[in-house]
């Protein structure tokens, strides 16, 4: 007994309609590393090294995912996500 399985394909190789994505995290390689994994699913709109400079990206740059380290330095990456809200 055969079953037809139809799927949907959710996730779109095309630009213009992929999530954006910002990633944070204050270890570059870790930052390189989490980007070569998503990039072919996700638009990267940017990467910052620090909780501060989340905070300002995120206004800035409007991404539908922050994809964040939660130990950084000058602000940890739960206060920046705490902030985030205030946006």
């Amino acid at each position: 007994m055969t079953t037809d399985v139809q799927i949907e394909n959710v996730v779109t190789k095309d630009p213009m309609q992929r999530k954006r994505l910002l990633l944070a995290d204050d270890q570059k390689e870790m930052l390189e590393e989490v980007r070569s994994l998503l990039d072919q699913e996700y638009e990267i709109v940017g990467a910052v090294d620090n909780g501060a400079k989340l905070v300002e990206a995120a206004k800035a740059l409007k991404p539908d995912v922050i994809v964040s380290d939660i130990s950084m330095p000058v602000m940890t990456g739960r206060r920046g996500s705490h902030r985030k809200s205030s946006f």
